[in-house]
């Protein structure tokens, strides 16, 4: 039964009175009694306890002390009330325990009202013709020969600048003399090598030219030396250092280095896929530990320390549509037409979903975005909402929840808003602008009879998993490293995302279905042998030197030498110095060779 307040003239006249005053005619139902003016509705007399407990007859309780409107203090008396036991709510199952809201509070009971959004008009799919496209023309949908060439030139720009500001302190021996300016197809080459060492794992770069029989990947040495690519790797760059902010600059950008890149991946993953009805917002974490002004530390994620990454994905295939990187939370954070009541962790779903604002999406987020502002906005702009929420959130009635058992259900709602606690091993809150109080069964593993369990929590197991999905797809293929610097490293992160994104669009228009793994071997193939007919990556240079035919010929002059001459490749191997003018023309790597003991000894051992 529920419990009214009288207050204090209203109780000491009660006390005075016998159980013969007390008729039906004067009973408290008919007194109007049960409010007081001023009262606080979260006053200790409305607890948790006190909506599912059964109120002790003849007891009176006093809650204290209830601030009135004008600033004075009035003592309140909680009385039970001979009325009967509030019954359930209709179309609500009997076994869930829907709480009821504290006096005065907006949040009420659902009644299976269900909030009404725009009917979806996206027309999910690719937005360019791919008609007869292999998966190198998707891959180069977002990454293509013009970004190319923009990196060609601002690596050939950085590297100049290099060595006018340091070339002079250089040793006449060192590395970075041997750089020559490079070009678009030798880009296409070092990107191709950089993405299969995501699919060949080895424990340093120099393992990939290592000619160790338990070791050898002949494809590298094969398409470039190691030197040229530590040489490439070096001077990558994707914007022109001169035109950078300094620091203390408050229009400083700390992603100036990337903005090209990410700029342009933005763009192109925004123009050429639109995605379906449900969206889901998390973040990922990019394993770094290094010195990093905004790196995070997340115990909850498989790297723990790293560059943190919001991201907008597609819950039925993983598509990142739009991202964003953490750089710390003194950056000023300011989406277009964005609410200033949104807290920052709000803010970052407006300025991922606002490009999709009134075309009836549903995104769902977890905990840490969830709040009750962001959902009414988004509301309001015609997009729907779900996910689970912190019981501590301004604005979400958890207090009004009482204790459950596990399986039950509570509900409650307030305009477009349903507040939902589900206990199942424990505890869960949800917020949702999209769905009503309906439970359906669910046939879970190890037990015999079915559950019941809210359509927003199963909605929101459906549909959370867009950015887990594309993390765990990339996982075995991660091609950063450790030794790379952080914006190098989130650099190879993001082409490897653009990869899945082109795998996405190729499996979204093809019948034939293929692995990742296959189709990243394509691209691969084609960065590596743009050329009609070229050898494939199969025909690596043990193949080629004991199959096909073979004659030995001079090495051909130089600027430097006239005639020059190379080391002999199996004398070397057997601890020999020797040079030779002969090489074999006919091999990739053009190894230098004598005649004709050494030539015949290459070309006829199967390991060497």
């Amino acid at each position: 039964m529920a419990k009214r307040f009288l207050s204090a003239e209203e109780a000491a006249d009660v006390l005075m009175m016998s159980d013969s005053d007390l008729s039906a005619d004067e009973s408290f139902e008919d007194s109007g009694s049960d409010f007081v003016p001023g009262a606080s509705s979260d006053s200790d007399g409305s607890s948790d306890e006190e909506l599912h407990d059964e109120p002790r007859r003849g007891r009176m309780e006093l809650p204290g002390c209830s601030r009135g409107n004008a600033g004075t203090a009035r003592s309140v008396v909680a009385l039970p009330d001979p009325a009967p036991a509030q019954r359930p709510i209709a179309g609500v199952s009997a076994t869930q325990a829907v709480a009821m809201p504290e006096p005065g509070s907006d949040w009420t009971s659902p009644n299976m009202v269900q909030p009404v959004l725009p009917q979806f008009s996206g027309n999910p799919g690719i937005l360019v013709d791919t008609t007869n496209f292999e998966p190198i023309n998707f891959f180069q949908l977002f990454i293509d020969d013009g970004f190319l060439e923009f990196i060609v030139q601002q690596s050939n720009l950085y590297a100049e600048q290099y060595f006018q500001g340091l070339g002079a302190e250089l040793l006449p021996s060192a590395r970075a003399r041997k750089w020559t300016p490079t070009s678009l197809p030798e880009m296409r080459k070092f990107w191709g090598l950089t993405l299969q060492m995501g699919i060949v794992q080895k424990p340093s770069i120099a393992s990939y030219w290592s000619k160790k029989s338990t070791q050898t990947t002949p494809i590298f040495p094969a398409t470039m030396s190691r030197d040229r690519y530590l040489l490439l790797l070096r001077y990558l760059h994707y914007n022109d250092n001169a035109n950078a902010l300094p620091r203390d600059h408050p229009d400083h950008d700390r992603l100036y280095k990337l903005r090209p890149l990410l700029d342009h991946l933005m763009a192109r993953f925004e123009e050429l896929y639109t995605p379906g009805q449900n969206l889901s917002v998390d973040e990922s974490l990019l394993l770094y530990k290094g010195r990093l002004v905004f790196k995070q530390y997340l115990p909850s994620k498989r790297a723990r320390y790293g560059i943190k990454l919001y991201k907008l994905c597609e819950s039925s295939s993983g598509y990142m549509y739009r991202f964003r990187v953490y750089t710390g939370k003194d950056s000023q954070l300011a989406p277009p037409d964005c609410p200033p009541a949104l807290s920052t962790t709000e803010k970052i779903v407006w300025d991922l979903a606002y490009p999709l604002f009134g075309k009836g999406y549903c995104i769902y987020t977890d905990n840490f975005y969830t709040g009750v502002p962001l959902y009414k906005f988004l509301y309001s702009n015609g997009t729907g909402a779900c996910g689970t929420i912190r019981s501590n959130r301004k604005g979400f009635p958890t207090k009004q929840f009482g204790k459950q058992k596990r399986g039950e259900t509570s509900a409650l709602r307030c305009g477009e808003l349903l507040a939902v606690k589900y206990t199942d091993k424990k505890d869960v809150h949800l917020l949702t602008t999209i769905h009503n109080e309906c439970t359906s069964a669910v046939h879970v593993r190890w037990r015999d009879s079915p559950i019941m369990k809210p359509l927003c929590v199963q909605d929101y197991n459906r549909y959370m998993g867009g950015v887990d999905k594309s993390d765990q797809m990339l996982v075995p293929y991660l091609a950063s490293r450790k030794a790379y610097v952080w914006y190098k490293k989130l650099a190879v992160h993001l082409i490897q995302m653009s990869m899945l994104n082109a795998f996405i669009l190729y499996q979204a228009t093809h019948a034939r279905r293929i692995t990742f793994l296959k189709f990243q071997e394509s691209v691969i193939e084609s960065l590596l042998c743009p050329e009609e007919n070229a050898p494939i990556v199969e025909e690596v240079e043990d193949v080629i030197r004991l199959r096909d035919r073979h004659f030995p010929g001079y090495i051909p002059p130089t600027e430097k030498r006239v005639t020059p001459c190379k080391r002999c490749r199996v004398c070397a191997r057997q601890g020999r110095r020797k040079e030779s003018r002969l090489h074999c023309p006919d091999c990739p790597s053009k190894p230098g060779l004598c005649v004709p003991d050494c030539f015949k000894i290459y070309h006829t051992v199967t390991h060497y």
